[in-house]
């Protein structure tokens, strides 16, 4: 991943290189979550929602193989971070399935913004649109 932070319609470029040295056949699956927790005095509730998911290709035993994909983040609210009742997440999943084993994964965290960085950092001032300038 290139950066925590997407904004909706982004491209999130996925880059994995399989070295299959097993004697089984792997298939790559990337996939975005939201993780939504409420808190109560006496309870605390998870919900965990799959958003999106892309699969790749079958990756034979004793191979190797780059897989490369993206995945455009889905219009879904900025998280909730700051609540003491509620909480709101998000995480990009990369999983290998391996046939008859139990899966390799890894999650990192993503933030799903409303301004994309890009035209906050950009330094051409004047192709700025007028609410994101700063003075």
């Amino acid at each position: 991943m290139e950066r925590m932070g997407y904004t909706p319609g982004e491209s999130l470029p996925i880059i994995v290189e399989i070295q299959n040295k097993s004697s089984r056949s792997v298939v790559p699956e990337a996939a975005i979550y939201q993780m939504q927790s409420f808190f109560s005095k006496s309870n605390k509730t998870k919900v965990l929602t799959r958003l999106i998911k892309m699969n790749g290709q079958q990756v034979s035993a004793k191979t190797s193989e780059t897989w490369n994909c993206q995945i455009y983040v889905p219009q879904y609210p900025p998280p909730v971070l700051n609540c003491s009742i509620l909480r709101m997440e998000y995480a990009l999943k990369v999983r290998l399935k391996i046939t008859g084993s139990s899966s390799l994964k890894i999650c990192m965290p993503l933030i799903i913004g409303s301004i994309p960085v890009q035209s906050v950092y950009s330094s051409d001032f004047v192709t700025q649109p007028f609410s994101y300038i700063t003075i």
